[in-house]
């Protein structure tokens, strides 16, 4: 039986690469899927790009009637929420999606559901780093990943241009009661989902082409920003960014302590209880305790260090977010 899978893809001012994602996500193997744009109120020519594509029987203009800008987060669940099918995958605007992207992570996904039923499930990938030409320059992933609820709190494992979440997952999703201010990203907000009452998975192979440029919304760092940001000595000496970051964290775990923290157990619970007081409750004495109690549960030993550094220096900071 062929399974319907929505490619769900936001828009905004994608006018330059718009056409090339969308013709490469038009040469899958698997051609069992319908893809879905939403533009997110772009001054460009994206939506008259928008209107011809949508020429294909494959493709619908989800809010052609009313475009309206409402940021990225909002844009993909909006476009999640309105839509009904068996599977689903985000797509950015300006990625160039390999052939056999949809067919490999649809396997992995059967692959978990025969010892997983009934549970939401998040797939994700690796994906190549290129430059504005598409040409690859290294993999975005070059360690180990994490799939565990408390890691996922503080760091997210999934790039959302690279996932698959199930219609399980996605019956969980409060989307007329998240606080979307916040909420950083839509795809760390499914995975948190995942992980707390599913599944994540990861296929370590890479399925796009992940495209870095000028005009980027989203991206990963590089180059001399990258070497600037994240030198150990700059991070030490120059904490803002991993304090930005360490923010962003607990304002998620807040807000998922808020919608789900009734439905979960265990370690998770604690982690979810105490973090999510940080933010109106953060000391010097009171975080020193959580640090020995629940430390933050991050991907390295370093990172670990660093993030109790942030707690104890930027405890004022951190309260007044």
């Amino acid at each position: 039986m062929n399974e319907k899978i929505a490619v769900l893809l936001s828009t905004y001012n994608g006018y330059d690469y718009l056409e090339q994602q969308v013709n490469s996500i038009l040469k899958q193997t698997n051609h069992d899927w319908h893809l879905y744009i939403r533009d997110d109120g772009s001054t460009d020519e994206t939506v008259s790009l928008i209107r011809e594509l949508t020429k294909h029987p494959q493709i619908t203009f989800l809010n052609e009637k009313k475009i309206v800008n409402v940021g990225t987060v909002k844009s993909f669940m909006d476009l999640l929420s309105r839509t009904n099918a068996d599977y689903y995958m985000f797509s950015d605007q300006d990625d160039y999606w390999l052939p056999d992207k949809i067919q490999k992570t649809l396997n992995k996904m059967h692959e978990v559901e025969k010892t997983s039923t009934n549970l939401p499930i998040c797939i994700h990938t690796n994906l190549k780093v290129t430059d504005d030409n598409l040409k690859p320059y290294r993999l975005y992933n070059e360690g180990p990943s994490w799939n565990d609820f408390p890691r996922i709190l503080f760091n997210n494992c999934a790039t959302g241009c690279t996932m698959m979440i199930n219609q399980q997952l996605k019956e969980l999703v409060k989307f007329n009661q998240i606080n979307y201010k916040m909420v950083f990203m839509h795809d760390w907000w499914l995975t948190l989902i995942a992980a707390c009452f599913g599944k994540v998975e990861y296929i370590e192979e890479p399925t796009i082409l992940y495209r870095q440029h000028g005009s980027n919304v989203l991206g990963s760092l590089d180059g001399s920003k990258a070497r600037k940001t994240l030198n150990p000595l700059n991070r030490i000496i120059f904490s803002d960014y991993d304090c930005n970051e360490f923010i962003k964290a607990l304002k998620i775990i807040t807000e998922f302590n808020h919608e789900y923290g009734n439905e979960v157990k265990g370690m998770n619970k604690e982690y979810l209880l105490r973090y999510s007081k940080l933010l109106t409750d953060s000391d010097l004495i009171n975080n020193l305790k959580l640090i020995c109690q629940l430390p933050p549960m991050e991907t390295s030993r370093k990172k670990t260090l660093l993030y109790s550094v942030i707690m104890l220096r930027y405890a004022k900071k951190i309260r007044n977010n």
